[in-house]
């Protein structure tokens, strides 16, 4: 029986995603980009938003056909997630 993917899951994916650097898999670039932090520190960009999203698309492809948005306060290391009107806020470490 097929298990289905609930918000839960795709919680903690991008959780996961999150927490991973990357390029941090052989042979893979899975992983939140290294200029996360500097992207957080910026006033919203919706190019970077849109870069962001690209990059999480690719590396989980389930959220490809999602509606997604990011949003975040310059400064606070927090990332809003909006995935098809249900929004989950990530804190980052700065250990990413």
């Amino acid at each position: 029986m097929e298990q289905e993917i609930d918000s839960t899951n795709i919680t903690n994916m991008i959780r996961h995603w999150l927490a991973t650097k990357e390029n941090v898999y052989l042979g893979s670039s899975y992983g939140t980009p290294s200029t996360i932090f500097k992207i957080l520190q910026e006033p919203y960009s919706k190019s970077a938003a849109q870069s962001l999203i690209q990059k999480i698309c690719i590396d989980i492809p389930l959220l490809d056909k999602r509606n997604i948005s990011l949003l975040w306060t310059p400064g606070v290391n927090e990332l809003i997630v909006i995935i098809d009107e249900n929004s989950t806020i990530y804190a980052l470490s700065n250990d990413v």
